[in-house]
């Protein structure tokens, strides 16, 4: 199931935000958001003519690594 997992839990539109980028590469960040198309049962990401977007720089003072931001969280305790 992956990543996707979570979006059940994340509100009524399912969004998610994730950053990364590789040690590599460091402050060359891809960047997308993930929702659910409540439609077709599916999950969709976000591109700009058909690539994932990008930017340099750093997040949180860090040049590498990954960073996940789920938008209206809820778990039923």
């Amino acid at each position: 199931m992956g990543s996707t997992a979570v979006l059940p839990f994340c509100g009524n539109r399912g969004f998610k935000l994730i950053l990364s980028a590789g040690h590599e590469n460091p402050g060359e960040w891809s960047w997308t958001i993930i929702k659910k198309n409540r439609e077709e049962v599916s999950f969709q990401y976000l591109t700009v003519n058909g690539e994932i977007p990008t930017f340099e720089g750093e997040v949180e003072d860090q040049s590498y690594g990954s960073f996940v931001k789920m938008y209206e969280y809820d778990v039923e305790v």
